[in-house]
């Protein structure tokens, strides 16, 4: 066998092999080979989150459409308006789990770009609650509706499956070695003159929110 040929069969068995591993990879990403049993575990948990929690009250829980579950390929999920009972404010949150792949991918910039909104504060990286024992850190960007009312719309996101929330920069390389995903994302609409230093709701949400999602999602190990 000459040399060429030996190049040309390694080449075809490197091939093979690269090949292999990457539909590992994306059967794994997609959970092509089905639901992972931890997976399964995680969404179970979702059952148990609360409706109620500091001055926040769910208002009204939303279904996702079938079509969008496809996507995301979702194994559990909240989707619903919380009103807070002193101020009336209201905000609408969304936490998902599935697959790294799918979940990853979707960001607030991608959602709002083909609606009526317009980016008036690019993303920057906000720090929710203690530092202790882990940092829950979140996406926070705003936009502004090209309504004639101009309204802001505050967007909050994150992803997590580590006991805390954190806000990579490509959360699909950050998290693509693990079995699942969630995300979480808040919007909520403010009048278009709010100082956001004195009056952002859905930091004050999350203030009350991310302990109790934290502590539901990942109950201590008995």
């Amino acid at each position: 066998m000459n040399r060429q040929r030996l190049v040309t069969l390694a080449g075809f068995c490197c091939l093979l092999a690269l090949t292999a591993v990457s539909g590992y990879v994306q059967g794994t990403l997609t959970n092509r080979w089905g639901t992972p049993a931890d997976m399964q575990t995680a969404a179970e948990h979702f059952r148990q989150i609360p409706t109620e929690f500091g001055p926040w009250q769910l208002q009204k829980a939303e279904a996702i459409t079938d079509e969008v579950v496809a996507i995301l390929e979702c194994a559990g999920y909240i989707n619903g308006s919380y009103v807070n009972r002193s101020t009336g404010e209201v905000v609408n949150a969304f936490v998902i789990l599935g697959p790294p792949g799918p979940v990853s991918v979707h960001t607030p910039e991608v959602c709002y770009s083909s609606k009526n909104y317009e980016i008036a504060e690019t993303r920057s990286r906000v720090a929710i609650g203690a530092a202790e024992p882990a940092q829950n850190e979140f996406w926070a960007m705003t936009l502004r509706s090209h309504d004639v009312n101009a309204d802001l719309l505050r967007v909050y996101y994150a992803w997590g499956n580590a006991g805390h929330w954190t806000a990579p920069e490509s959360p699909r390389f950050t998290f693509g070695g693990d079995s699942y995903l969630y995300k979480i994302q808040l919007a909520s609409y403010l009048p278009p003159d709010t100082n956001l230093d004195e009056n952002d709701t859905c930091r004050r949400f999350l203030e009350a929110f991310v302990p109790v999602l934290n502590a539901t999602l990942y109950p201590p190990t008995r």
